[in-house]
């Protein structure tokens, strides 16, 4: 999705969107928003792709201006007035502001500080430590882009630091990163951080300097060297310390290094550091290759320095991904040794998937020989880590039949493909384990929402269409996904929502007999069609007929409309483009032969004048239809004719007044949420008046504290 989306192509675009049977995350936005293509990004917020910051921030780093306010409007918001971050965080403009400056985009900078308040917050409340903290980060910024000349332009407006002020240090750091030699030279002489520590300084003064060696180790510029050259003329006792300790702990850890690992030529700068410069490799060195993927510096650490990736390589390389390191370390014979509840893993013919899932059990903290009920969970856990990182068939298949680990269903929903899926169901059902039987199957019921909750779509559609999970979630139980996270309220379960949508437009095609049958709406563009044939018979087949599966569908548009027009854009769980997704999808919806404006505007708890004005609007329109058809009917047709003829303007009427009353529904849910949003501005106006009138009150108090200072200094000075 995200090559798609980042290439501008518009059929390849279409084809992912149509085959990728997963949700669509703020990195898909991301990749079109970086790359620039105002298409692709319009095209994936109508599909209702999920919207989040680091959309906005990828164009802004790219000096992409339009999209970058295109997409910073479109982001989800918080109206709630009893959160303390919608009154005072302004985290995220603050970051989009960073990504400006990393890309070296005056232009995006400026909008962002003239016209999308950057210091709004720090300006409203007064705060001068904020406004200099959000400045310092955009220096820093700058300042790891490359870019000189905004770097300076954000210095000019920082105060000018002290002789000891250790604040400085990280900024240096970045300016080692990021900015040439003279400019770091100069800085590193204008901000004293490279003096001479005195004796008995603090170690804190011996890692910052740790610190800004390995920043120049890990520059991005080609004069990295020079710049280690230059940081070891004015300290020279960092040499050893980057090997040092203190209370046990190396002072260069692995977030140190991480900036040198990155980097291409990092066996280059190691062999730098040690060879030419006689320093010993820092013990985290291997764990920072491991991690990166880097198999020439891991050979050239234990060939040459002696140093392996015992500390945690395996772990840092299986949390990355890093395949080729584990197959290294295979080969090497570094691999720990996992043995528990009686049971061995090979090493030499494991697959790699496993040995990732593995290193990574191993890393859990609870000592597994002490404690024997975890000792027994312990290749449990490495069968959910392996399902949940993709591990293929032949993977999970040798946990299961090499070392006897059960079977576990829900983490292959969420992250498994379909040909996972139906292996793990047939071991279930008692089957060989190449594919599920025809006879029972497990209930699955619960992993058609543990798909949908990780946005496994595929899978979703997989267990209701082959009638595993023949009954379709409630709207309530869909619009509950969104609390799973350690009851956080996420961003809402939207692809969850659609898929339910769809499913629900299937039923209603069937229930009506064709999509136009009953009256299809004509207004607004509804969800895409299901896509396999099967899903129609799928999703109609529970509960008997089809008209029977979709009686109660009227009921369940109420929860999910509030849901998202009214509640979940409220808390900033769903976005306006999702609703707007949503609201086309119900206006667009077949027109039920059960259906009419009375339906409607009950389930939806209408206010009894409005269900009364839409029930006699539709009395009357009855009546001039009876009336009309009576008058055409008369003459040349004969009975049966004037019959079916009344009888099909009966019918339009009925669907042209449900689509009445669907749209005084969507205006209701409108009206709902725009009262709610004025309701809690001026509740956060309040708070916002009660903080202000307090910090006055503060500032008011110190004043006098001080001029009563002043005075008390002079009276005992005269």
């Amino acid at each position: 999705m995200c090559l798609a989306a980042g290439s501008g192509d518009g059929p390849s675009l279409d084809a992912a969107l149509a085959h990728c049977g997963c949700t669509l995350t703020s990195k898909v936005l991301a990749s079109a928003a970086a790359a620039g293509h105002r298409a692709a990004c319009e095209r994936l917020l109508a599909e209702g792709c999920e919207i989040g910051v680091e959309a906005a921030c990828a164009a802004a780093q790219a000096g992409h201006l339009y999209l970058c306010s295109l997409l910073w409007s479109r982001r989800c918001e918080d109206y709630s007035s009893d959160a303390d971050d919608a009154v005072l965080s302004d985290a995220d403009i603050a970051r989009l502001a960073q990504a400006a400056c990393f890309g070296g985009r005056a232009r995006v900078l400026k909008w962002l500080e003239d016209e999308a308040g950057l210091y709004y917050k720090a300006e409203l409340w007064g705060w001068e430590y904020r406004r200099q903290e959000i400045d310092e980060g955009l220096a820093a910024a700058a300042t790891r882009g490359g870019h000189v000349a905004l770097m300076r332009r954000q210095l000019a407006k920082l105060a000018a630091p002290g002789p000891a002020d250790g604040s400085w240090a990280p900024l240096l750091c970045s300016v080692a990163l990021g900015c040439p030699l003279p400019v770091f030279r100069d800085l590193a002489e204008q901000w004293r951080q490279l003096e001479p520590p005195q004796p008995g300084a603090p170690a804190a003064v011996a890692k910052d300097g740790c610190a800004i060696l390995m920043h120049a180790l890990g520059s991005r510029t080609r004069d990295w060297k020079e710049k280690v050259d230059f940081v070891l003329s004015r300290r020279p006792e960092l040499l050893a310390a980057v090997t040092a300790e203190e209370g046990g702990r190396p002072l260069v850890d692995r977030d140190l290094i991480r900036w040198a690992a990155a980097q291409p030529d990092f066996e280059q700068r190691l062999r730098y550091l040690v060879s030419d410069k006689g320093a010993r490799a820092p013990r985290m060195a291997a764990g920072a290759a491991a991690g990166a993927g880097d198999v020439g510096t891991l050979r050239f650490l234990r060939d040459e320095c002696g140093v392996g990736p015992s500390d945690g390589g395996a772990s840092a390389a299986a949390a990355h991904g890093q395949h080729a390191v584990l197959e290294f370390l295979r080969g090497r014979g570094q691999l720990p040794i996992c043995s528990s509840d009686g049971r061995t893993l090979d090493n030499s013919v494991a697959p790699v998937c496993v040995l990732a899932a593995t290193a990574m059990s191993m890393n859990f903290p609870i000592c597994l020989a002490k404690f024997t009920r975890r000792a027994r969970c312990f290749w449990s856990r490495v069968f959910e880590r392996a399902a949940r990182q993709g591990a293929d068939v032949a993977a999970l298949r040798y946990l299961h039949e090499q070392l006897g680990v059960e079977v576990q269903l829900q983490p292959i929903a969420q992250a498994g493909s379909v040909e996972q899926l139906e292996w793990a169901l047939g071991v279930a059902a008692g089957g060989a384990g190449a594919a599920a039987a025809q006879g029972p199957a497990p209930a699955a019921q619960h992993l058609l929402l543990a798909a949908l909750d990780a946005g496994n779509s595929a899978v979703a559609s997989h267990l209701h269409v082959r009638g595993l999970a023949p009954v379709l979630p409630t709207a309530y139980e869909v619009s509950r996904l969104s609390h799973h996270a350690h009851g956080a309220f996420t961003p809402g379960p939207f692809l969850a929502m659609r898929w339910l949508v769809e499913r629900w437009r299937a039923v209603q095609v069937a229930a009506a007999g064709g999509a136009g049958a009953g009256g299809a709406a004509a207004d607004g563009a509804g969800p895409r069609e299901p896509r396999d044939a099967a899903a129609i018979g799928g999703a109609a087949c529970a509960g008997g007929p089809a008209a029977e599966a979709a009686g109660g569908i009227g009921d369940e548009w109420d929860g999910l409309l509030h849901e998202v027009g009214e509640y979940g854009r409220l808390a900033g769980s769903f976005s306006e483009d999702q609703w707007k997704w949503l609201k086309a999808a119900f206006l667009a919806s077949p027109v039920l032969p059960h259906e009419t404006a009375a339906s409607v505007a009950g389930w939806l708890s209408f206010p009894r004048a409005t269900k009364s004005g839409v029930l006699d609007r539709l009395s009357k329109r009855e009546q001039a239809a009876a009336a009309s058809a009576g008058a055409e009917g008369s003459g040349h047709k004969t009975e049966a004719e004037a019959r079916a003829e009344r009888e099909r303007e009966r019918e339009r009427v009925r669907v042209e007044e449900v689509m009445a009353a669907r749209r005084l529904v969507v205006e209701r849910v409108e009206d709902s949420f725009w009262g709610r949003v004025s309701d809690e501005e001026s509740l956060r106006e309040d708070v916002e008046a009660e903080r202000r009138a307090e910090a006055e009150a503060e500032a008011e108090a110190d004043a006098e504290a001080e001029a009563e200072a002043d005075d008390e200094e002079l009276l005992w000075g005269g």
